[in-house]
């Protein structure tokens, strides 16, 4: 919970519309509490709330392998490989 005087908050309403984002916001008059502002939909826990703001960001998955397993017929495969050195055979650099 965050205090903030009348005065600030006249001063500068979206800093407290930022503030009231992830706690509530308190605004005080002359020392004597006059205003709360609170979230409305406050569901989850705080990593949730930090993730909705953008303020954290899950790890991307890695464990899965980028080059999956796939089986290759050996007579294409033989095909594919005779073609590409045939063609590295013409290369002249």
């Amino acid at each position: 919970m965050t205090t903030i005087t009348l005065t600030e908050f006249n001063r500068n309403p979206s800093l407290i519309a930022r503030l009231a984002r992830t706690r509530n916001v308190i605004i005080t008059d002359h020392g004597a509490a006059t205003l709360e502002i609170r979230r409305i939909d406050s569901q989850g826990s705080r990593l949730d709330e930090l993730r909705r703001l953008g303020q954290v960001r899950p790890v991307r998955d890695r464990s899965s392998d980028p080059f999956p397993d796939f089986e290759v017929d050996p007579a294409l495969a033989s095909r594919l490989m005779a073609a590409f050195e045939e063609e590295r055979d013409q290369r002249e650099y």
